[in-house]
């Protein structure tokens, strides 16, 4: 007979057992094998005791085994511990007989075949207890009970490998959800729905613990049978903080009878009022960043964001190991979905908050390019016109308009009395001209602003005529130099103008402010050009006043000359021979005299007649009629009335026009006093020994070209600008003392202008050029469009 050991008297389970007799029984018989007892306590397996022939059976000490967690277990041969994991849970659950069959590896390397038998019960403390025997069954292990063994082992396997098959299935289908979908809720209902259905539960839910004290819940998700209370939305209030810290610490609770429970009778009668017999309640953990607002700390750095809760309605139910783990394994996908969810939540809040300031930035962008449109528009407006009156309606129609204020008027200033004259005011969608005066001494502190260039903006304690209250705007209208006027801008009372708007009225009040000084400007000059005309008139009236008065004594002088030498001829004081033929006769005083006297009779009359001429071009009054001119036949009948006076110079000449010329068309009077002049000028200033050269020729575009050049002779670069001008005459350029009076170059300009042409001057290389560009035909819309200028 063994006997117990010290280890075994001070550790017996027995010893306070109501069956002490099959405590005694035990002890009093050398039993062969191992006596054990288990109790399951909160979900663990404990082995509380063991009797001496574990050292025999398992190689080990009693007191190691006490000492130890689950050493059965431990010992048992891998590929029997599920078998032996499911027997145990079976017999704890069901309180029905405990027999297994299986091998345990020993610390030696021997594998021995053992029976386990034993039978469970429920102590006073409700905890599961099972008693029972290990025997050494390896002698007795036949071929024929291996086989059946493994059998038997392989159908065990195939079920629990299906079991384990059907888990992982579970665990897919929570992660194929949590993987489609970001939407928690919508993650979180598909899982109690699946959770139910596999543990064939009353009711599963999701309870999300609600900050900032997360010992308050509420009910998020749920799958519950039809014959049992909805909890969907409920909040459950008042954890017990004990439950709290052991959730937060990872630890599940499985009761699998609510009043056979150590929970807080409140509690208790809560789950009776859902008609709860039996939980299992999972924490669902996550990352804890900020303990702050935590009411019960957080060592391990997590918190429980909610309880993933199974509820069994209609029975107690004693709840297994790979229950309780598969509920583990579903937590920590919800976990991962959970955390998921928040980055997307976040996600989303900053791409809301980034849209929102896209948002802004583009309404900002946009008002910019309203506010640079409307200035723009207005500005193109003001600028079209000098009238000052278009350009201050245009500005207040156009305020009003774009920031839909309800009335908007302007004033001018006049600084020297103090006092701003209204003058327009749009309203209504209409342009008011209600001209009134306003005294700047009336509102000092405005007008003392406004005169300092400051915008300003308030809301007057008067009321509108209206009877309602206003906001204003008053901006000067200043040029950076003198303030011109205001404009002001009326909006509701509860408006507030911004700060884009103001910048907006005063670029319009700047742009205004520009177009009214343009506008001034432009109505001082044209009364400077008024009077200039004015005097203009009076000039081209005296002139030709005293040219008339002068031509008709100057005709008389040349008449009553050549009647005076006809008379000394006949009186023979003259001989008869030309006294103009430049012989010795010229030495005669009296022939000098009268020569003189009919040069400069021609002179005077010569420069009476440009003058008319002028006078009539200028006023657009030289009658003017078309006419046939074939310039190969007409220039070389021109050209020999003034080849005596090359001759007498010592002057060359050459003309080339080509006999195909086209016939021109215009006006003949005036297209040979054009040429006259200019043979006339050429003659004056070539020197001796130098040439004159006329050509005409026909341009691609179909005008006629007439260049007269003469050389040993150029035009400064400076004077070709000016020697168009009327009365100027080029210093040091008249080698024969001509004189002149500087008109005939004007008069060119003006007949080839009059003749729809243009002419210019060049000068370099020892020559002057001058070319005259005329139309093939003249008509009305060519008249006058062309100006003179110079080529260097």
């Amino acid at each position: 007979m063994s006997i117990p050991t010290a280890a075994h008297a001070q550790n017996d389970p027995f010893q306070n057992d109501p069956s002490q007799h099959r405590i005694d029984w035990f002890r009093d018989f050398d039993f062969p094998g191992v006596v054990y007892r288990i109790i399951q306590v909160n979900g663990s397996i404990q082995v509380s005791y063991v009797s001496s022939g574990f050292r025999e059976l398992f190689e080990a000490e009693p007191e190691t085994a006490l000492t130890s967690e689950n050493p059965i277990e431990a010992s048992i041969y891998p590929e029997d511990v599920l078998s032996w994991r499911n027997a145990v849970a079976t017999t704890l659950q069901t309180l029905q007989p405990l027999k297994w069959k299986g091998r345990i590896l020993l610390p030696s390397g021997q594998i021995k075949w053992v029976q386990i038998n034993g039978k469970a019960r429920q102590n006073s403390q409700q905890e599961t207890i099972c008693d029972g025997l290990i025997v050494d069954i390896s002698e007795q292990k036949s071929t024929l009970f291996e086989q059946e063994h493994s059998e038997e082992e392989q159908h065990q396997t195939e079920i629990a490998l299906q079991f384990q098959t059907a888990q992982e299935r579970l665990i897919e289908a929570v992660t194929y959800n949590i993987r489609q979908s970001l939407d928690l809720q919508q993650v979180l209902q598909a899982t109690v729905e699946q959770v139910q259905q596999f543990l064939l539960a009353d009711r599963v839910i999701i309870c999300q613990m609600n900050a900032p004290s997360y010992v308050v819940g509420s009910i998020v998700a749920e799958a519950c049978s039809p014959q049992y209370a909805s909890l969907l939305g409920w909040e459950i209030g008042n954890f017990p903080l004990a439950h709290t810290k052991l959730y937060q610490m990872g630890h599940y609770q499985a009761i699998s009878n609510i009043h056979q429970s150590e929970l807080d009778p409140a509690y208790v009668q809560l789950l009776e009022t859902f008609e709860v017999k039996a939980q299992l309640v999972m924490p669902i953990l996550f990352a804890l960043e900020d303990q702050t607002s935590y009411l019960v700390p957080a060592p391990s750095g997590q918190f429980v964001w909610g309880l993933l809760i199974a509820h069994q309605c209609s029975e107690v139910r004693q709840w297994q190991l790979w229950e309780i783990e598969l509920l583990q394994r579903i937590e920590h996908q919800l976990a991962v979905a959970i955390h998921q969810a928040e980055l997307y939540q976040e996600l989303q809040t900053l791409n809301t908050d980034l849209e929102s300031q896209v948002q802004q930035r583009t309404t900002q962008l946009q008002r910019a390019l309203g506010s640079e449109a409307v200035l723009w528009r207005i500005t193109e407006k003001v600028r079209d016109t000098l009238d000052e009156n278009i350009i201050l309606q245009t500005a207040i129609r156009e305020l009003s308009l774009t920031l839909n204020l309800k009335s908007c008027h302007t004033s001018l200033y006049n600084i020297s009395q103090r006092i701003a004259t209204v003058y327009y005011e749009y309203a209504a969608n209409s342009c008011l001209c209600n001209q009134y005066n306003i005294l700047m001494a009336d509102f000092v502190e405005i007008y003392d602003s406004l005169l300092q260039g400051k915008p300003l903006q308030f809301c007057p304690l008067a009321t509108y005529p209206a009877g309602e209250r206003i906001s204003l705007l008053a901006c000067p209208i200043t040029d950076g130099q003198q303030i011109l006027g205001d404009l002001w801008l009326l909006h509701h009372s509860d408006y507030c103008f911004n700060r884009q708007e103001i910048q907006l009225v005063q670029q319009v009040a700047n742009q205004c402010a520009i177009a009214i000084r343009q506008s001034r400007l432009y109505q001082k000059a044209q009364s400077q050009i008024q009077e200039l005309q004015k005097l203009n008139l009076l000039k081209d009236d005296f002139l030709s006043t005293i040219s008339h008065e002068l031509r008709t004594p100057l005709s008389n002088i040349k008449m009553s000359t050549q009647l005076l030498e006809m008379i000394l001829r006949e009186l023979h004081v003259l001989p008869a021979e030309n006294w103009k033929s430049g012989t010795s006769r010229k030495t005669d005083k009296v022939a000098r005299c009268l020569k003189i006297l009919a040069e400069e009779c021609d002179r005077e009359i010569n420069l009476i007649n440009d003058l008319l001429m002028l006078q009539q071009l200028d006023a657009n009054t030289q009658p003017l009629i078309v006419s046939k001119i074939l310039l190969q036949d007409w220039l070389p009948q021109v050209v020999e009335t003034y080849e005596e006076r090359f001759t007498s110079r010592q002057q060359t000449w050459i003309l080339d026009v080509a006999a195909t010329l086209p016939p021109l068309f215009s006006d003949l009077f005036l297209f040979n006093r054009l040429i006259g002049e200019l043979f006339s000028n050429a003659y004056k200033f070539t020197p001796a020994q130098e040439r004159v050269d006329i050509a005409v020729q026909l341009t691609d575009s179909g005008r006629f070209r007439i260049r007269v050049s003469n050389t040993g002779i150029e035009i400064p670069a400076s004077e070709l600008d000016t020697v168009f001008n009327r009365f100027y005459r080029i210093p040091s350029a008249d080698p024969w003392k001509h004189g002149g009076t500087g008109l005939g170059l004007a008069l060119v300009q003006k007949l080839s202008n009059y003749l729809g042409g243009t002419v210019w001057a060049e000068s370099g290389s020892g020559q002057t050029c001058f070319t005259v560009e005329l139309p093939a035909h003249w008509d009305e819309s060519s008249q006058g469009t062309q100006e003179g200028g110079t080529i260097a």
